[in-house]
């Protein structure tokens, strides 16, 4: 199963039992709309982390990911949701080839300095 999939049907998961679903990604990029029109009407997309401050509270938030975020921006922001509702499920859809590409290229750039 392909992570975008993955991401859908963790989103249809948590729309069903009633999460109301915070898509983390860029608006306009194609996974992200695909993930949007899971949400059943329920999906926010979230394009930084700072945009989790605005949100009214919810009882329950179920979090979805672009798979080519950043870990640590998505762990600042389940983070922040965590304030913002009763009860947080995420799913960590994130691409372990591009995480482990970023940490790779933060590892050559540290030792180049």
């Amino acid at each position: 199963m392909s992570l975008r999939r993955a991401g859908a049907e963790n989103g249809c998961i948590a729309g069903d039992e009633g999460y109301d679903i915070i898509i983390f990604g860029d608006r306009g990029h194609r996974e992200v709309i695909g993930l949007e029109g899971y949400g059943q009407g329920r999906a926010r997309i979230i394009q930084n982390v700072d945009e989790a401050d605005d949100l009214p509270y919810s009882s329950k938030l179920g979090v979805v990911v672009q798979t080519t975020q950043e870990i640590d921006l998505y762990l600042e922001l389940l983070s922040r949701l965590g304030k913002k509702c009763r009860e947080l499920r995420a799913f960590n859809t994130i691409c372990e080839a591009t995480d482990s590409a970023r940490t790779q290229q933060s590892n050559w750039l540290m030792k180049s300095i």
